[in-house]
Formats: C-alpha cells, structure tokens, sequence
C-alpha cells in the first residue's frame, strides 16, 4: 500500500498490517480505495479554507501515538465518512442508532463501543432512544 511507505518509512508487520486493513475496510464500506479515499477528502489550502491531507493526518496520529493512535484515527475516518453517506442517503441526519446499526452492519470490526454520539454534538435530530420508546413519550 502506497500509504504504509510513504507516511511511516517502516518495515513493521503490524503497521503494515493495520494499513492493509484499513483499505479492505474502506473497500467494504464505501466501495474504494486508499487512493480514492485521499481524492475525496484531500484538498489544498485556500484563503476560505485550510487545506487537509489524509496522509498528514494519519503521520501525526502515529507520531503521537504510535500504532494504537494510528488504529483509533483509521476508524473514525471510516466512522465518520459513513456517517455522511447515510445521512447524504437518507436526506436528513442519521441518528445515532441508525448511524451504529449502519456501521456494524459491515462486519469490519467496528461498533458502537468506537462510536461517541458526542461527535453529532448540535445536530437537532439525533436520537439517542427510539420514538417508540415510552421513556421519551
């Protein structure tokens, strides 16, 4: 992977492993690649916006926290990015509940328990229960 060498210039198994699975998770969920996935969100500085690079993204991440910061910060890029598309999908916010179901549905070892509703802090629609549920009546 393209990534593994240009961002950690290591020869480690398990970091390389870890990058290998993070394309196959991308693969999964949104149907592309690394590569693909650096063309959607990379963009250069502009006076209206500061610039982002997935690659500096996930250097600084592994500079601050090696290997377990490098995981954390692959999994809230696909989190989140899915995040978007359901919602993009579904025409308004997803809840947290559609958000977590959405994402485990895809069996990539990703759950609820990596998932903070804290992150949709100041969206009016998120539910954190079902409207069915008596305790919300």
């Amino acid at each position: 992977m393209i990534v593994a060498a240009s961002i950690l210039n290591s020869e480690d198994f398990f970091t390389a492993s870890l990058f290998q699975e993070f394309e196959a998770n991308l693969y999964t969920v949104f149907g592309f690649s690394y590569a693909d996935l650096k063309t959607t969100l990379d963009r250069t500085d502009t006076p209206e916006r500061k610039g982002y690079s997935v690659d500096e993204e996930l250097k600084v991440a592994f500079e601050e926290g090696g290997t377990p910061q490098l995981r954390w910060m692959m999994k809230n890029i696909v989190i989140n990015l899915s995040y978007i598309f359901l919602s993009q999908e579904l025409g308004r916010h997803a809840t947290f509940e559609e958000w977590v179901s959405t994402v485990e549905s895809f069996d990539v070892g990703i759950g609820r328990m990596d998932m903070d509703p804290s992150h949709l802090d100041g969206l009016g629609e998120i539910l954190m229960v079902s409207d069915q549920d008596p305790r919300t009546q």
